[in-house]
């Protein structure tokens, strides 16, 4: 805790960069990057290769906004305060204020600038391709549907997307961050892998605990209006309600599953379906939990129903499968 605390004083703090930038604001100058660069300006001196595919770094303070783009995946997290984004799309701009806990999933190729300009701080995670999608996409939770929804907004290639949590501050998140920026700052010989599993950790809990979800305008409706469907069902599969949905999204019940189906492929049961039997699967595999308890906390009253579904499944009842998986590590 002691590390988190010390890691969390210096993100508080301003840096020389930052209290230079502060004063040249202040007193209302024009701001020249000649000195420092433009890159760090904008934070862009990134190095990302094959043993260092993730950066982790705060967002200068008081820097003018620059508008920029990249070849990377950004998550920009709102540590403390409120900040300014904006995005360029087609030579229009589009604004989101984002509060304490809010995170931002930016696609490579989208223009993008950040105003901080009071005491707030912005976390910037850069995040190659590759891992991405082998750290996240892999790892969700709902299979095929939701990675395919992700593979869409994030490498659709439109150059005009973003998807937005909004979280409310969560201590967990927030020292999901710092051990983050640790592991990045120790450079260690396992500091690479720890990162990759830290990462994965907060995006998942920014699926668990997202309050709601802004998406791009310029992404196509069929995306838009299922999107958010797809994360409501992550929240609530233990306890899903159809009619509750409807109520959510203020669709009628019918309606939500035309839109669900057209996106999807599938019926909104048959998602919240295959969303608890992977996580029955999960559970069985990563801990000793009884099957009875596993079944509850996948969403199953019923315990036979949970094993005659799971066999159906996966061709196995819960403990075959668990201690064939076992056999196998």
């Amino acid at each position: 805790m002691l590390a988190e605390k010390e890691m969390d004083d210096n993100l508080r703090r301003l840096t020389p960069m930052e209290e230079w930038l502060k004063a040249v604001y202040e007193r209302g100058e024009e701001f020249d990057v000649t000195p420092y660069g433009r890159e760090h300006m904008t934070n862009l001196d990134y190095e990302l290769n094959a043993t260092n595919n993730i950066q982790i770094r705060k967002h200068y303070r008081y820097s003018p906004p620059q508008m920029h783009d990249h070849e990377f995946i950004e998550l920009v997290y709102i540590y403390s305060g409120v900040c300014h984004q904006e995005f360029l799309f087609q030579g229009k701009r589009t604004a989101l204020d984002l509060k304490e806990g809010d995170a931002v999933i930016i696609p490579p190729g989208t223009k993008h600038a950040l105003s901080v300009f009071d005491d707030s701080v912005a976390v910037n995670i850069l995040i190659n391709r590759h891992t991405f999608d082998r750290v996240f996409l892999r790892d969700l939770p709902g299979g095929n549907l939701l990675y395919r929804f992700f593979q869409e907004i994030i490498f659709s290639g439109e150059s005009s997307s973003y998807l937005m949590f909004a979280l409310e501050q969560r201590e967990d998140i927030r020292s999901v961050v710092l051990q983050l920026m640790m592991e990045d700052r120790q450079a260690g010989e396992f500091s690479a892998k720890i990162g990759e599993h830290l990462l994965s950790i907060l995006f998942l809990k920014m699926i668990e605990y997202a309050k709601t979800t802004d998406i791009s305008s310029h992404l196509p409706g069929d995306i838009r209006r299922a999107a958010p469907m797809m994360l409501y069902i992550q929240q609530h599969y233990r306890d899903f309600s159809l009619e509750r949905m409807a109520e959510e999204f203020h669709y009628s019940r019918a309606n939500v599953n035309r839109i669900f189906r057209k996106y999807t492929g599938t019926t909104v049961l048959q998602y919240v379906k295959e969303v608890r039997l992977q996580q029955g699967e999960r559970l069985l595999v990563e801990t000793e939990k009884p099957v009875e308890e596993i079944a509850q906390e996948a969403g199953y009253q019923d315990t036979s129903y949970f094993i005659e579904q799971f066999k159906r499944r996966y061709g196995k009842t819960p403990l075959q499968y668990r201690r064939e998986m076992e056999e196998m590590s």
